[in-house]
């Protein structure tokens, strides 16, 4: 059982999200039943550290927590993926194929407020989420399915491994939606939003080639290595730029200043092929992912 990621709101709630596989699991006076392997697991924490309410969602398979935000108005919106029929509050989302992504918006009370599944025919991952000062969201993921819909968006499948990311407004209804793909593998790490300059930035690690502004390619990674790249686009999901880091990377987790500072860290293998941590500023949205700031440890 773990709560592998973490959360604050502007009112001092503290948020973990993650999984429970015990087959029965007692926190703050709940028992939750595992209905599968994995079941989600949020929990509402005050300052200091004392548990507010809990909540529990899952399948009959296995269920994955993949991240979560929260807005400014205290809300908390998590995605990950299911295996089977799961029920958030009173919205059922769709099944089909293996893995399917999930994005659920609750209130500072726990309450649902809605949820939605993209189901394709092959495993679809909810990865990456974040709100702008505006309430909107963003969301990330990876789908291998042949086709994806979102809100009733076709996302056609480009390659054996594609990548989604939508925006919706704080109702739930989306403003767009868009994919592209990698030769590889694909999986976005975190999403950022640039409050001050109407800039989006995903962070990704992906093997192969990555595509993400056609006709353009990004660099060729050999075959069976690992890449971190940031990817930036505005507000209307309009490609800005892209950059890549010159050692092969695990992934980067980014976190951004009221001032738009960028800060780094994540895992990344130097040319000893050994995995190193790194931490790292960025003053501009211009500069390189890894430059010669970057701080490894052993």
């Amino acid at each position: 059982d773990a709560l592998n990621h973490v959360a604050t709101d502007s009112r001092n709630g503290v948020y973990g999200f993650g999984y429970f596989k015990s087959p029965v699991l007692q926190i703050f006076g709940n028992s939750f039943v595992n209905a599968g392997d994995k079941d989600l697991l949020l929990v509402k924490y005050d300052t200091l550290g004392n548990v507010i309410w809990a909540k529990a969602f899952g399948s009959s398979g296995t269920d994955n927590a993949s991240d979560i935000s929260t807005d400014y108005a205290g809300n908390i919106i998590i995605t990950g993926s299911y295996a089977n029929s799961i029920q958030f509050g009173s919205y059922n989302l769709p099944v089909s194929g293996g893995q399917n992504a999930f994005i659920a918006k609750l209130s500072g009370n726990g309450d649902v407020l809605w949820a939605k599944g993209f189901a394709g025919n092959a495993d679809d991952v909810g990865q990456a989420v974040k709100c702008d000062k505006y309430n909107n969201i963003y969301a990330a993921g990876s789908f291998t399915s042949r086709n994806l819909t979102i809100d009733g968006v076709l996302l056609d499948s480009m390659h054996r491994y594609n990548a989604y990311y939508c925006k919706f407004d704080e109702g739930g209804n989306l403003k767009w939606a868009k994919r592209r793909w990698a030769t590889e593998f694909l999986a976005f790490t975190d999403i950022n939003c640039f409050n001050n300059s109407n800039v989006i930035m995903f962070s990704i690690a992906y093997q192969g080639m990555l595509v993400f502004n056609p006709p353009q390619i990004g660099l060729p990674v050999p075959s069976g290595t690992q890449e971190v790249a940031q990817i930036r686009i505005d507000t209307a999901g309009n490609f800005l730029s892209q950059n890549f880091g010159p050692f092969r990377g695990y992934s980067v987790y980014t976190t951004v200043s009221s001032k738009d500072s960028i800060y780094l860290s994540g895992t990344l293998s130097a040319l000893s092929g050994y995995f190193r941590g790194f931490l790292n500023q960025m003053t501009l949205l211009t500069e390189p992912l890894i430059d010669s700031r970057v701080s490894c440890g052993a």
